[in-house]
C-alpha cells in the first residue's frame, strides 16, 4: 500500500508540472486536438467524418489522435480530402469508478490511472501546442477527466448516461465547468440524463444540444428496385441495447398475420450478437441478418418501413436516414427516438416492453399504403427542416466560435 501512495505522490507532482507547462506553452492559432471514439462502422464513425469536414471548412488546424485500428483506408482517404494531422494514440482508454473517499484502497488503481491519463494527454497538448481539446466519446465518462485541462475543452457524447456518476467524478466535473468548458450531446433527452446523473440538475448552461443530421454519402449510388415483397429494415449493431431478440419476436408475429409471405425483415449491421441472431432465424428465410453494409442508402431506398426497437438511443442517425428516403418509421419510445419520429405524424412510437404493439404498428403500415406514404412524406419534410447539415453547422458555429 505504501508503494502505491508513493507512486500517487510522484504522479501528482508530475501532473502539476505538466499542468503548468500547458499553461505557459504558446498555442497554435485555431489549433484543435481531436480525440474521437469510433469503430469500423456506426454512428460515431459517421459523426467523426462530419466533424472533420466541419472543422476543416472553418479553417481550424486539426490534429486527430487515432489508434492503429482506426487508421483504415476510409480515414486515410478523408485525410486526403480534408487535410488533418494524425497523431498516434498510445494510451489504453478505459472507464473507471470510485467508491467512497479518493484514497480508499479500492480506488487507488483508478486514481493512478487518471493521473497517468492526464499526464499523457497534457504531454500531447504541449507537444502539439493545441489550444482547444475536443473529445468525441461513445462511452459515458471516458476521458471526462480531461475537462480539468487548463485550456478550452469540448466534450461531445453520443450515448445516454443512464447511471449515476460517482461522487468524486461529479464534484470534479462540476468544479471544472466554465465558459471554456462545455458538453455537447445529440438530443434533449440525453441532456436531461446528464443533468440528472452527472450534475444533479446544475450547470445546465454548460450542456448543449446539437441534434444529428443526415445526408447521403456522396459516393453512394441508389437504384430503384421495384419488388412485390415489402421490406422492413433495421440498421444498427446487433447488440443488446438495440433489442435484436425482441426484434426477432416482432418479426415472427408479423409473419403470422401477413398473408402470402409478402414481407421480409432485414437487419443491417454487425455486433457481438450477430451470430446468435443468425442461428435463431436460420430456418426463417423472411428474416435476414445481413451484417455491415457499405451502401446503406440502397437499403433505405428499397425498404417499405423502418423499424428501430432500441432499449436506449441517444438520437439515432439511422432513423433520420429512413425519414430522408421518405420511409415511415416504427420506433421505441426511448430517449432521443421520439425527438426524431413524431407519433402518428412521421411514424408510430411504441412501448419497448410490448412487442405485440410493435407488431401491430408494423402491420397497420403494411396494410395501409396511404398512411405509410403520408408518414414518409412528413418524415422527409421533418428531416429537411430540423436535421440538415446547414442547421447543424449553424449550431456548431455558436459553440465553436
Amino acid at each position: 500500500m505504501l508503494g502505491r501512495f508513493v507512486l500517487i505522490f510522484f504522479l501528482s507532482l508530475r501532473l502539476i508540472f505538466w499542468y503548468c507547462l500547458v499553461l505557459v506553452t504558446p498555442k497554435k492559432r485555431r489549433s484543435i486536438l481531436l480525440v474521437p471514439s469510433f469503430t469500423e462502422y456506426g454512428g460515431t464513425r459517421t459523426y467523426f467524418f462530419y466533424l472533420i469536414e466541419y472543422l476543416s471548412k472553418k479553417d481550424y488546424l486539426v490534429t486527430v489522435m487515432l489508434t492503429k485500428n482506426q487508421c483504415d483506408e476510409e480515414v486515410l482517404a478523408l485525410q486526403a480530402q480534408y487535410p488533418f494531422i494524425v497523431h498516434p494514440l498510445e494510451f489504453d482508454v478505459i472507464r473507471t469508478k470510485f467508491e467512497g473517499t479518493v484514497f480508499y484502497q479500492k480506488n487507488q488503481g483508478s486514481l493512478i490511472y487518471h493521473l497517468k491519463e492526464l499526464i499523457y494527454f497534457w504531454k500531447q497538448i504541449v507537444k502539439l501546442r493545441a489550444g482547444h481539446l475536443v473529445i468525441s466519446a461513445s462511452n459515458p465518462e471516458v476521458l471526462l477527466s480531461l475537462m480539468l485541462s487548463p485550456l478550452r475543452v469540448t466534450y461531445i457524447i453520443h450515448t445516454i448516461t443512464l447511471n449515476w456518476m460517482d461522487n468524486l467524478k461529479r464534484r470534479l466535473l462540476n468544479f471544472s465547468f466554465s465558459k471554456r468548458k462545455q458538453i455537447i450531446t445529440v438530443s434533449k433527452s440525453a441532456r436531461e440524463h446528464i443533468l440528472k446523473n452527472w450534475t444533479s440538475g446544475r450547470k445546465y448552461r454548460s450542456i448543449k444540444v446539437v441534434h444529428n443530421f443526415y445526408q447521403p454519402l456522396t459516393h453512394a449510388t441508389v437504384q430503384h428496385n421495384a419488388s412485390p415483397i415489402k421490406k422492413v429494415l433495421t440498421v444498427g449493431s446487433a447488440v443488446y441495447y438495440k433489442s435484436p431478440f425482441l426484434w426477432i419476436d416482432v418479426c415472427k408475429e408479423v409473419l403470422l398475420h401477413y398473408p402470402n409471405k409478402g414481407v421480409e425483415f432485414i437487419w443491417a449491421g454487425d455486433g457481438d450478437l450477430l451470430a446468435d441472431c443468425r442461428q435463431i432465424v436460420k430456418d426463417i428465410p423472411q428474416i435476414k441478418f445481413i451484417g455491415y453494409q457499405k451502401n446503406i442508402e440502397q437499403l433505405y431506398s428499397d425498404c417499405t418501413i423502418y423499424f428501430q426497437p432500441s432499449i436506449f438511443e441517444s438520437h439515432g442517425i439511422a432513423a433520420l436516414g429512413a425519414m430522408y428516403f421518405q420511409k415511415p418509421c416504427v420506433v421505441s419510445n426511448r430517449q432521443g427516438l421520439p425527438e426524431s419520429v413524431i407519433e402518428n405524424e412521421t411514424g408510430l412510437v411504441v412501448a419497448i416492453e410490448q412487442p405485440h404493439a410493435a407488431a401491430k404498428a408494423i402491420l397497420s403500415l403494411l396494410n395501409d399504403n396511404n398512411k405509410a406514404v403520408e408518414f414518409g412524406k412528413a418524415g422527409k419534410e421533418r428531416v429537411d427542416t430540423h436535421f440538415v447539415k446547414s442547421k447543424w453547422y449553424s449550431e456548431m458555429d455558436l459553440l465553436f466560435t
